[in-house]
């Protein structure tokens, strides 16, 4: 696991062929954060300007249902996206401790058709 001086690494939230997950909290005030960095010590230009594209998607971007973007910060030359932690569990979790009833899926598709229109209409998708 990294060692960074401006965040406290927690655990490792996902990991995949192209970029990792922490969750973290920043050491200037303790607040719980996202961190999403990318997996490779030599990431790609095209990695890299992806990485920028989705900070630069949802800096300033304000939905309630969007996990807030707070900053782009940066760790031994590679960008480090700082995302809002509010405490979720992703869909995995709930489906391994067992399965949703009927009411908990349409909830759950209500609220993601939702988000998609409000994404929408800032002309993201």
């Amino acid at each position: 696991m990294i060692t960074m001086q401006k965040y406290k690494i927690v655990s490792i939230l996902s990991h995949t062929s192209k970029t990792v997950v922490y969750q973290a909290l920043r050491q200037s005030d303790q607040l719980p954060v996202i961190l999403k960095t990318l997996t490779s010590d030599y990431p790609s230009t095209a990695d890299i300007a992806q990485l920028k594209h989705e900070y630069n998607l949802t800096w300033n971007l304000d939905l309630s249902s969007v996990v807030r973007t707070y900053a782009l910060d940066e760790f031994q030359g590679k960008p480090i996206l700082v995302l809002e932690d509010f405490g979720g569990k992703d869909l995995i979790y709930w489906l391994q401790e067992g399965s949703l009833s009927i009411a908990q899926v349409l909830w759950i598709g209500q609220c993601l058709a939702q988000t998609l229109g409000q994404i929408h209409e800032h002309h993201i998708i």
